[in-house]
């Protein structure tokens, strides 16, 4: 849920959110445009003084245009899905409360109980991955429910906007369409943000999309590190032939996961913290108790998972069963190793309540290799229970990657 923030008059944002002292503000242009589909705790931003002026426009060359056939590289950018991927972090910590919802036509609103003082205590945001020196348009159709400034930013995970990466547009109570054009300093993650908070007048997201060449991988969380090295290394088919039509998961088929139903204990089961979160688990009768002691802000703060060999072209079905201390919001997916990439169709987002529940997904492997089984856990404090995880399917050659001695991923990623 995003909040809005009040704006201060600064000419340039703040905290390290902002845009970085060498550059300048990114090309923003407000006009009205039709309605399209498309497919924290960070560490606080310190505040900073403006900018001097730049005493001349930056000597770069111009960015190459952007080709009009170029993908969009967000996933569910016209809210066409519901709210997954996009996530909403409420800076609790500073007084700020927000509620947000997908309606019958697609839009996001975002409602403001409590803005904060500054705009990046309510953030509405997805991360994408890009490519060194592409050039990309971030846009947003938005409304207000009163005139109001927000803030549009580009910055790499957990770091500062880059150049051309930063806008304020004003808002007002009928549709316009924001934009700004940015090139990827590096081949890396990045989080694409609308900042909303310090202001308590609601906002209404239409869609936002980010077009431009697409990077190596879907917005996935960081990679285990290390990563795991399967022995061998699989090749990748060239070019993965899907089926017309996926088989069907046939009665002969098995599990696929290890002590699915955690009657044998803990292995080869792990549980992964990143970016200062800290959770412990154990076996219950059954039962996978993970207890938060700091959940951190995102979902995938905390995870546990499993590996597992996959065969390209075949059909798999992942289910999960779970509750929770009280309703949490959580999510699982199916990762390729190799590289490192979510596998199209395995990104679900749920929410849990404190009687046990089922959830399923259906998706086809890209290729033969290693792969692992993620859910994540964190961004909130209650507690999970993990009756069983199942995968069901064909298996493949290759052996599943051990389990890395180190199960704590970098702390500053350069996350998927």
């Amino acid at each position: 849920s995003l909040q809005e923030l009040q704006w201060p008059l600064p000419s340039a944002p703040e905290g390290p959110q902002g845009p970085k002292a060498s550059g300048g503000k990114g090309g923003l242009s407000g006009l009205q445009g039709p309605k399209r589909r498309g497919q924290g705790q960070v560490g606080e931003p310190q505040e900073q003084q403006p900018p001097p002026p730049s005493p001349s426009p930056s000597p770069s060359p111009s960015p190459t245009p952007i080709d009009p056939s170029s993908s969009q590289r967000l996933l569910n950018a016209g809210f066409s899905s519901g709210k997954a991927p996009w996530e909403l972090v409420v800076r609790t910590d500073k007084n700020a409360a927000a509620t947000w919802s997908v309606n019958n036509n697609d839009v996001a609103n975002v409602q403001i109980d409590r803005p904060g003082k500054k705009n990046w205590h309510i953030i509405l945001q997805q991360e994408v991955s890009l490519v060194a020196g592409a050039t990309y348009e971030f846009s947003a159709r938005m409304k207000a429910s009163g005139n109001r400034r927000v803030a549009m930013q580009v910055r790499p995970v957990g770091g500062q906007s880059v150049d051309g990466g930063w806008g304020t547009p004003t808002l007002g109570t009928s549709w316009s369409t924001h934009s700004l054009t940015f090139r990827a300093p590096s081949s890396r993650t990045y989080e694409i943000v609308l900042r909303l908070g310090g202001d308590r007048k609601s906002v209404q997201v239409d869609w936002a999309r980010v077009v431009g060449e697409g990077g190596d991988s879907s917005p996935v969380p960081p990679p285990p590190s290390p990563s795991p090295s399967p022995s061998p290394s699989p090749s990748p088919s060239p070019s993965p032939s899907p089926s017309p039509s996926p088989t069907p998961i046939g009665p002969i088929t098995g599990q696929l996961l290890l002590n699915a139903g955690f009657s044998s204990g803990k292995a080869p089961w792990e549980l992964r913290e990143s970016s200062g979160a800290a959770a412990t688990w154990s076996v219950n009768d059954g039962i996978a108790d993970v207890q938060m002691s700091e959940p951190g802000i995102r979902m995938w703060h905390i995870i546990f998972r499993q590996g597992v060999s996959l065969t390209a072209g075949s059909t798999y079905e992942l289910s999960v069963r779970m509750k929770a201390s009280g309703t949490k919001r959580v999510g699982y997916h199916v990762n390729r190793l190799s590289p490192y990439e979510n596998v199209e169709n395995t990104w679900r987002d749920l929410t849990l309540g404190t009687s046990f529940s089922t959830d399923s997904l259906t998706f086809q492997a890209p290729a033969d290799g290693a792969y692992e089984v993620v859910l994540r856990l964190g961004g909130s404090s209650e507690s999970v229970q993990v009756d069983s995880v199942s995968l069901v399917g064909e298996a493949g050659d290759t052996p599943a990657p051990t389990p890395s001695p180190s199960p704590s991923p970098s702390p500053s990623p350069s996350p998927s």
